[in-house]
């Protein structure tokens, strides 16, 4: 994520707040659930997006994967 916010795009944790930290359920053990929660991110996602915006964060996060 911080390499695509140096490219001053902003993606965001698409499963926010994970379920195991919503005060229905701190008492359960959800651990695929906090686990999800961390590792899932959304992009941008508009219907103005251009393929050469789609391309750019493809090969930022290819980069940053080192792939």
């Amino acid at each position: 994520m911080q390499r695509l916010n140096e490219a001053n795009i902003f993606p965001r944790r698409y499963f926010y707040p994970a379920l195991n930290t919503v005060r229905l359920y701190q008492t359960a053990h959800l651990p695929v659930s906090a686990s999800v929660s961390r590792r899932v991110i959304c992009l941008p996602l508009y219907h103005t997006l251009t393929t050469c915006e789609i391309d750019t964060v493809c090969k930022i996060i290819i980069n940053a994967m080192g792939l």
